[in-house]
């Protein structure tokens, strides 16, 4: 998927959680949803993420590949136990919400991910071609329900 998707759907998946959480900054909760909705992707030094972080993201990409270890369930988890050891359990929720809203989004499409890869070779995929029309419209309706949401919270 791309940036725009990923993002939008980040913030879908915050707005969302928001209901059943109860965060004291909702500005800094969105805000790690969104960042890591998108985080991911800084394995690919052609992503938006990762022509800004070119430093990271290019040792990454060799180390990892893209759609490797970054695109698995464990980062997520990491990620969410850090915050937790930083006595910061809703945020690390926020991340963790953010990062695996981007998994799921890429496992929609066609060259899927590999959520247990190295243990399991074992991929979700789908057929939505990244960057199609089919992702547009996916994508202008999560910012339709994104704008709903926004709304109905204010």
């Amino acid at each position: 998927m791309m940036f725009k998707t990923h993002l939008a759907f980040g913030l879908f998946a915050g707005l969302l959680s928001l209901k059943f959480l109860e965060a004291k900054n909702i500005i800094i909760f969105l805000s790690l949803a969104s960042f890591f909705a998108v985080f991911p992707d800084i394995d690919e030094k052609s992503s938006k993420i990762g022509k800004r972080l070119k430093f990271l993201s290019f040792p990454i990409g060799i180390i990892f590949g893209h759609r490797g270890m970054f695109h698995t369930v464990y980062l997520p988890i990491t990620i969410f136990l850090l915050f937790l050891m930083f006595d910061n359990p809703i945020y690390g929720i926020a991340a963790f919400i953010g990062y695996f809203s981007h998994l799921l989004t890429d496992s929609l499409t066609v060259h899927g991910i590999r959520p247990f890869y190295p243990l399991l070779n074992w991929k979700i995929k789908s057929f939505i071609k990244t960057n199609s029309i089919l992702e547009f419209l996916l994508f202008l309706l999560i910012v339709a329900i994104d704008f709903y949401g926004i709304l109905t919270y204010i």
